[in-house]
Protein backbone atom coordinates (compact mmCIF):
# COMPACT_ATOMS: atom_id res chain seq x y z
CA UNK A 1 0.00 0.00 0.00
CA UNK A 2 1.15 3.68 -0.56
CA UNK A 3 1.53 6.23 1.94
CA UNK A 4 -1.61 8.11 0.67
CA UNK A 5 -3.97 4.39 0.61
CA UNK A 6 -2.66 4.31 4.49
CA UNK A 7 -3.80 7.85 5.24
CA UNK A 8 -6.78 7.31 3.24
CA UNK A 9 -7.80 4.04 5.43
CA UNK A 10 -6.83 5.30 8.75
CA UNK A 11 -9.07 8.43 8.04
CA UNK A 12 -12.10 6.77 7.33
CA UNK A 13 -11.14 4.02 9.88
CA UNK A 14 -10.62 6.85 12.67
CA UNK A 15 -13.82 9.52 11.42
CA UNK A 16 -16.07 6.71 11.74
CA UNK A 17 -14.82 5.28 15.48
CA UNK A 18 -15.00 8.74 16.75
CA UNK A 19 -18.21 9.25 15.52
CA UNK A 20 -19.98 6.16 17.00
CA UNK A 21 -17.93 7.04 20.37
CA UNK A 22 -18.96 10.61 20.14
CA UNK A 23 -22.89 9.68 19.58
CA UNK A 24 -22.79 6.63 22.01
CA UNK A 25 -20.69 8.46 25.14
CA UNK A 26 -20.74 12.51 24.38
CA UNK A 27 -19.04 14.77 26.51
CA UNK A 28 -21.80 17.88 25.42
CA UNK A 29 -24.78 18.27 23.93
CA UNK A 30 -23.36 19.11 20.16
CA UNK A 31 -25.83 21.15 17.52
CA UNK A 32 -24.44 19.53 14.49
CA UNK A 33 -27.33 20.57 12.49
CA UNK A 34 -26.57 24.02 12.87
CA UNK A 35 -23.11 23.80 12.23
CA UNK A 36 -22.97 21.06 9.24
CA UNK A 37 -23.01 23.67 6.42
CA UNK A 38 -19.98 25.22 7.72
CA UNK A 39 -18.17 22.63 8.96
CA UNK A 40 -18.51 20.18 5.81
CA UNK A 41 -17.45 23.67 3.48
CA UNK A 42 -14.61 24.35 5.81
CA UNK A 43 -13.65 20.19 5.58
CA UNK A 44 -14.35 20.09 1.91
CA UNK A 45 -11.60 23.11 1.32
CA UNK A 46 -9.26 21.31 4.23
CA UNK A 47 -9.20 17.95 2.21
CA UNK A 48 -8.88 19.33 -1.37
CA UNK A 49 -6.06 21.75 -0.21
CA UNK A 50 -4.68 19.02 1.43
CA UNK A 51 -4.99 16.09 -1.06
CA UNK A 52 -3.21 18.84 -3.69
CA UNK A 53 -0.63 19.97 -1.30
CA UNK A 54 0.41 16.55 -0.96
CA UNK A 55 0.46 15.74 -4.42
CA UNK A 56 2.30 18.96 -5.85
CA UNK A 57 4.81 18.98 -3.47
CA UNK A 58 5.28 15.40 -4.04
CA UNK A 59 6.08 15.72 -7.65
CA UNK A 60 8.11 18.99 -6.68
CA UNK A 61 10.60 17.60 -4.64
CA UNK A 62 10.94 14.57 -7.22
CA UNK A 63 11.64 16.60 -9.90
CA UNK A 64 14.20 18.37 -7.77
CA UNK A 65 15.96 15.90 -6.33
CA UNK A 66 15.40 17.52 -2.74
CA UNK A 67 15.76 14.19 -1.27
CA UNK A 68 19.63 13.85 -1.97
CA UNK A 69 19.84 17.21 -0.88
CA UNK A 70 17.82 17.37 2.53
CA UNK A 71 18.11 13.49 3.07
CA UNK A 72 20.10 13.01 6.64
CA UNK A 73 21.63 9.59 5.94
CA UNK A 74 21.51 8.41 9.60
CA UNK A 75 17.70 9.02 10.15
CA UNK A 76 17.41 6.96 6.83
CA UNK A 77 19.80 4.06 8.27
CA UNK A 78 17.33 3.93 11.12
CA UNK A 79 14.90 0.98 11.49
CA UNK A 80 11.32 1.04 11.10
CA UNK A 81 10.20 0.69 14.69
CA UNK A 82 12.51 3.55 15.75
CA UNK A 83 12.18 5.98 12.45
CA UNK A 84 8.18 5.98 12.49
CA UNK A 85 7.71 7.48 16.37
CA UNK A 86 10.59 8.87 16.08
CA UNK A 87 9.42 11.06 12.76
CA UNK A 88 6.09 11.66 14.28
CA UNK A 89 7.77 13.41 17.20
CA UNK A 90 9.54 15.96 14.49
CA UNK A 91 6.57 16.09 12.36
CA UNK A 92 4.67 17.30 15.92
CA UNK A 93 7.31 19.45 16.70
CA UNK A 94 6.90 21.62 13.51
CA UNK A 95 3.26 21.54 13.60
CA UNK A 96 3.64 22.90 17.00
CA UNK A 97 5.65 26.07 15.74
CA UNK A 98 3.54 26.17 13.08
CA UNK A 99 0.44 26.28 14.74
CA UNK A 100 2.39 29.37 17.40
CA UNK A 101 2.96 31.28 14.33
CA UNK A 102 -0.92 30.66 13.13
CA UNK A 103 -1.42 32.62 16.58
CA UNK A 104 0.77 35.73 15.47
CA UNK A 105 -0.81 38.86 14.02
CA UNK A 106 0.75 38.64 10.66
CA UNK A 107 -0.51 35.02 10.01
CA UNK A 108 -3.95 34.85 12.07
CA UNK A 109 -6.40 35.29 8.97
CA UNK A 110 -4.81 31.33 7.64
CA UNK A 111 -6.02 29.87 11.28
CA UNK A 112 -8.93 31.74 12.18
CA UNK A 113 -11.48 29.81 10.07
CA UNK A 114 -10.40 26.95 12.69
CA UNK A 115 -11.44 28.80 15.61
CA UNK A 116 -15.17 29.68 14.06
CA UNK A 117 -16.61 26.67 15.47
CA UNK A 118 -18.91 27.04 18.30
CA UNK A 119 -19.11 23.07 19.24
CA UNK A 120 -16.91 20.99 19.49
CA UNK A 121 -16.76 17.58 17.76
CA UNK A 122 -14.05 15.67 15.32
CA UNK A 123 -15.66 16.90 12.19
CA UNK A 124 -15.68 20.35 13.36
CA UNK A 125 -11.72 20.17 13.74
CA UNK A 126 -11.80 19.51 9.90
CA UNK A 127 -12.58 23.37 9.41
CA UNK A 128 -9.16 25.04 8.41
CA UNK A 129 -8.22 27.16 5.39
CA UNK A 130 -6.43 25.99 2.44
CA UNK A 131 -3.51 28.29 3.64
CA UNK A 132 -3.74 26.47 7.33
CA UNK A 133 -3.93 23.01 5.59
CA UNK A 134 -0.99 23.77 3.23
CA UNK A 135 1.04 24.57 6.30
CA UNK A 136 0.32 21.80 8.39
CA UNK A 137 1.02 19.84 5.28
CA UNK A 138 4.30 20.46 4.21
CA UNK A 139 6.29 19.23 7.32
CA UNK A 140 4.14 15.47 6.56
CA UNK A 141 5.87 15.47 3.10
CA UNK A 142 8.96 17.30 3.74
CA UNK A 143 10.58 15.32 6.84
CA UNK A 144 8.95 11.44 5.79
CA UNK A 145 10.26 11.57 1.97
CA UNK A 146 12.82 13.92 2.34
CA UNK A 147 14.81 13.85 5.45
CA UNK A 148 14.36 10.42 6.67
CA UNK A 149 13.72 8.77 3.49
CA UNK A 150 11.10 6.92 4.79
CA UNK A 151 9.33 4.07 2.83
CA UNK A 152 5.64 4.39 1.86
CA UNK A 153 4.58 2.22 5.04
CA UNK A 154 6.79 4.01 7.67
CA UNK A 155 5.64 7.27 5.97
CA UNK A 156 1.82 6.02 6.31
CA UNK A 157 1.79 5.05 9.74
CA UNK A 158 3.86 8.52 11.11
CA UNK A 159 1.18 10.68 9.12
CA UNK A 160 -1.90 8.36 10.42
CA UNK A 161 -0.44 9.19 13.96
CA UNK A 162 -0.84 12.89 12.90
CA UNK A 163 -4.21 11.97 11.29
CA UNK A 164 -5.26 10.09 14.91
CA UNK A 165 -3.99 12.89 16.65
CA UNK A 166 -6.09 15.72 14.82
CA UNK A 167 -9.62 13.92 15.55
CA UNK A 168 -8.86 12.63 18.47
CA UNK A 169 -8.47 16.06 20.03
CA UNK A 170 -11.41 17.97 18.63
CA UNK A 171 -13.65 14.76 19.54
CA UNK A 172 -16.76 15.43 21.48
CA UNK A 173 -15.87 12.93 24.33
CA UNK A 174 -13.90 13.26 27.90
CA UNK A 175 -10.90 10.86 28.41
CA UNK A 176 -8.58 11.34 31.28
CA UNK A 177 -5.30 9.94 30.55
CA UNK A 178 -3.93 10.56 33.95
CA UNK A 179 -0.58 11.17 34.04
CA UNK A 180 0.05 10.39 30.10
CA UNK A 181 -2.71 13.27 29.51
CA UNK A 182 -1.27 15.21 31.74
CA UNK A 183 2.76 14.48 30.43
CA UNK A 184 2.39 12.90 27.45
CA UNK A 185 -0.41 13.08 25.09
CA UNK A 186 -2.40 16.04 24.31
CA UNK A 187 -6.33 14.91 24.94
CA UNK A 188 -9.67 16.55 23.51
CA UNK A 189 -10.30 18.20 27.73
CA UNK A 190 -6.52 19.97 27.27
CA UNK A 191 -7.02 20.98 23.38
CA UNK A 192 -10.80 22.52 24.45
CA UNK A 193 -9.35 25.06 26.23
CA UNK A 194 -7.63 26.33 23.22
CA UNK A 195 -10.94 26.89 21.42
CA UNK A 196 -12.10 28.88 24.16
CA UNK A 197 -14.40 31.91 23.67
CA UNK A 198 -12.21 34.53 26.18
CA UNK A 199 -10.46 32.00 27.80
CA UNK A 200 -6.81 31.08 26.54
CA UNK A 201 -6.64 30.81 23.03
CA UNK A 202 -2.99 31.01 22.55
CA UNK A 203 -2.23 28.13 25.16
CA UNK A 204 -2.06 24.43 24.25
CA UNK A 205 -0.76 24.20 20.83
CA UNK A 206 0.72 21.18 20.65
CA UNK A 207 -0.99 18.22 18.25
CA UNK A 208 -0.10 15.12 19.39
CA UNK A 209 2.25 15.47 22.70
CA UNK A 210 1.91 18.17 25.71
CA UNK A 211 5.88 18.36 25.90
CA UNK A 212 6.11 21.24 24.03
CA UNK A 213 3.64 23.49 25.25
CA UNK A 214 5.27 22.36 28.66
CA UNK A 215 8.76 23.09 27.47
CA UNK A 216 8.10 26.55 25.79
CA UNK A 217 5.80 27.77 28.32
CA UNK A 218 2.37 27.15 26.51
CA UNK A 219 0.78 24.67 28.71
CA UNK A 220 -2.58 25.90 30.98
CA UNK A 221 -4.29 22.99 32.56
CA UNK A 222 -7.89 22.05 31.61
CA UNK A 223 -9.06 21.83 35.23
CA UNK A 224 -7.78 25.96 35.64
CA UNK A 225 -10.08 27.15 33.32
CA UNK A 226 -14.25 27.00 34.31
CA UNK A 227 -16.41 24.36 32.70
CA UNK A 228 -18.71 25.20 30.47
CA UNK A 229 -16.78 27.72 28.99
CA UNK A 230 -17.89 28.91 25.33
CA UNK A 231 -15.85 28.06 22.34
CA UNK A 232 -15.68 30.20 18.99
CA UNK A 233 -14.91 33.52 18.52
CA UNK A 234 -18.28 34.63 19.71
CA UNK A 235 -20.94 35.87 18.03
CA UNK A 236 -19.28 36.44 14.81
CA UNK A 237 -18.07 33.07 14.43
CA UNK A 238 -20.80 32.22 11.68
CA UNK A 239 -20.42 35.34 10.18
CA UNK A 240 -16.39 34.64 9.85
CA UNK A 241 -16.60 31.16 8.52
CA UNK A 242 -18.80 32.08 5.71
CA UNK A 243 -16.23 34.91 4.22
CA UNK A 244 -14.76 33.63 0.85
CA UNK A 245 -11.27 35.08 1.94
CA UNK A 246 -11.80 33.02 5.53
CA UNK A 247 -11.97 29.78 3.22
CA UNK A 248 -8.57 30.87 1.68
CA UNK A 249 -6.94 32.17 4.73
CA UNK A 250 -6.32 35.35 3.51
Amino acid sequence: MTSAQIETTSFIGLASAFLCWEWLVPYTAVQRRSQLLLDGLGGGVSLLAVMATRAVLKRSFASWHVDSVLAVAPLAALPGIVKVPLLLFCIDFCLYWIHRLMHTNTFWRTHVLHHTPQSMHWFAGLRTSAIHSFLFTLPQVLLPFCVFSASQLQAGFAISGVIFAQIFIHSNIDVNLGPIGRWLLVTPNAHRVHHGYGTVRDRNFGSVFILWDRVFGTWHAPECVAPGFALGLGAGSAQEARRPRTLVGI
